[in-house]
């Protein structure tokens, strides 16, 4: 485990980082986690400029990307290089220089995020985090020649709406599985504020007027 201590634009959040899926399940506790591994998957899928839904997120690559942008079903681009498990997986590829990136936006709010990673190289990359007020934070992704874990926990829970994926210097491919997903905390809108206030007002109230009965009775 890693522990990073980064700032985003808008709020104070921590982030910590985790190179152990062990270490970061346990560091979630009991949050719901979702899990996305790509298996129902059987052709090769673009999503270079053509969103690629995979229920929990969707994932999109700018234009401006190379042509390693598909979900990559068998037979393995490569020969299964970047090949995780043996299983369909994300193969990406990020340009720092031709601004080549990959979007991953979250259909739910999370505080916490994981995947299994291929074949990153030295030039590495960064998660760019974006928050759910449109604060940004960035955390970096250590070089992981062969195949490895990363993820990180945000502390205090920070809603992260969105993760754009891009070089930290030069170009990377990369591939990307098992994809786990720990489900923010929704916030009540002004609208459900006021429920809850008024709620607590009426058991107040009742509360009150209970007491004021039992009084009477006992007066009586």
């Amino acid at each position: 485990m890693t522990v990073v201590t980064q700032f985003a634009a808008s709020a104070s959040a921590g982030i910590t980082v985790f190179t152990d899926r062990a270490a970061w399940e346990a560091a979630i506790g009991g949050n719901p986690n979702i899990l996305v591994d790509f298996d129902g998957v059987t052709m090769d899928t673009s999503f270079l400029g053509t969103p690629f839904d995979a229920g929990p997120f969707v994932l999109l690559a700018s234009p401006s990307s190379d042509e390693f942008q598909f979900i990559d079903a068998v037979p393995f681009e490569g020969g299964g290089q970047w090949a995780i498990d043996g299983t369909t997986y994300a193969l990406c590829d990020v340009d720092l220089a031709a601004g080549g990136e990959v979007e991953m936006t979250l259909d739910t709010l999370v505080t916490a995020w994981a995947a299994d990673f291929s074949k990153i190289d030295s030039g590495g990359l960064d998660l760019v985090l974006t928050h759910s007020d449109g604060g940004t934070t960035t955390v970096s992704v250590p070089s992981i020649p062969g195949i490895g874990f990363f993820g990180f926990v945000t502390s205090p829970p920070e809603s992260i709406a969105s993760i754009t994926f891009v070089a930290h210097s030069g170009g990377e491919a990369f591939g990307m599985d098992n994809v786990t997903l720990s489900l923010g905390i929704p916030v009540p809108t002004v609208s459900e504020w006021g429920l809850v206030v008024m709620l607590l007002l009426m058991l107040t109230a009742g509360t009150m007027m209970l007491g004021r009965r039992r009084d009477v009775e006992a007066a009586a």
